[in-house]
Formats: C-alpha cells, sequence, structure tokens
C-alpha cells in the first residue's frame, strides 16, 4: 500500500513524508482515470487559458441559444406527435445577433423557416441564395431533409449545433456527415 499523496495539496514534508525528511519533495502528482499518481503537468500558458475560456464562453452560447431553439420549437401550435415531434431553429450572427427563429409544422420545415426570416431569400438567379457568413444555426434536431442540408451549405453558414440526433436510424448522422465534409463546424 502506497502512501504517495494523490494530491500536491497533501504533500508534507517532515518525519512522517514516506520520503524521508531529508530528502526534496518528489514532484506534485495528480490521479489519472485509475486513481494512481501521474506525473503534474507544466502550468498553463496564457494563450492556453485564454483558449481555454473561449470554449468556455462558446459552449455557454450554445447552450443559452439552444436553449432558444428549444423554447423555439415548444411555442408550436401544432400538436407533437412520434412520428413529427416539435422542431425549431435559430439562426445566429457572428456577434450574438438572432437574425432568425423558425418552428416546425407539418407544412414547413424549422431550418427553412428560421433561413427565410434571418433574410436568406432565393434570387432570381437560379440556386443562388443571400449568405449568411460566419453565421450559426442552432436546431433541436438533425435535419432529415437533403434538401435543407443543401441549403445549409449554400447560404454560408460556417456552425452547425445540433440538438439531437434524426431518429430515424436511415437518416441518423448523415446530415452531419455531410456538413463537416463541405467543411461546416458541426457540434
Amino acid at each position: 500500500e502506497s502512501t504517495q499523496p494523490l494530491f500536491p495539496d497533501e504533500i508534507q514534508r517532515g518525519d512522517d513524508a514516506p520520503w524521508g525528511s531529508d530528502q526534496p519533495a518528489p514532484p506534485p502528482s495528480w490521479p489519472d482515470a485509475t486513481g494512481q499518481a501521474t506525473e503534474a503537468t507544466q502550468p498553463l500558458s496564457p494563450e492556453e487559458i485564454q483558449r481555454i475560456e473561449e470554449m468556455r464562453y462558446r459552449r455557454e452560447l450554445d447552450e443559452a441559444f439552444m436553449q432558444l431553439a428549444i423554447a423555439v420549437a415548444v411555442s408550436s401550435e401544432e400538436k407533437p406527435s412520434e412520428t413529427k415531434p416539435p422542431i425549431g431553429a435559430v439562426v445566429i450572427s457572428h456577434d450574438g445577433a438572432i437574425l432568425g427563429e423558425g418552428v416546425s409544422d407539418w407544412n414547413s420545415d424549422a431550418v427553412l423557416v428560421a433561413l427565410e426570416n434571418a433574410g436568406t431569400k432565393l434570387t432570381e438567379e437560379a440556386g443562388k441564395w443571400t449568405p449568411l457568413t460566419h453565421a450559426t444555426l442552432y436546431v433541436t434536431m438533425e435535419p432529415g431533409n437533403p434538401v435543407v442540408v443543401n441549403l445549409i451549405q449554400q447560404v454560408g453558414v460556417s456552425r452547425v449545433v445540433i440538438g439531437s440526433p434524426h431518429p430515424n436510424p436511415q437518416l441518423q448522422s448523415k446530415a452531419t456527415e455531410t456538413l463537416l465534409a463541405a467543411g461546416l463546424d458541426v457540434r
């Protein structure tokens, strides 16, 4: 049985130290996944700390905007069913402004409605959509319609945050894979 401390603040000096009082203390150690002590990592640089803070901030924003998409879905007047759950979508600009919201019903797709509300319109030139450069699309369920997935790529959305995978096993991850292959950041 080892008396090696698991956390650095438990390291003591003195006669009861397992390495002896006349020797320097070993480097601080932290438990790994198995609970065994491992060497401590180097302190984080200011750049690493800033990157971690930015990631934490982005995660918090993602959670808040996904909650908004859920609220939009819940606001649907359509009665949800097992085959057609309410779906909400929100388009957010790179600076955090809400550009558009959409909810699914039996006649429309939440993503299409949100993109249209964000000002994305089909121009007279066939297949040309007004761009939403650097925008993020938050959608409560992975899109299952390939036309919608193609439109997401065409409008220039750079990030897509998906709340849950598509419930149909044949469609699960198809949109995610397509968007990732197109170079979008998908969460």
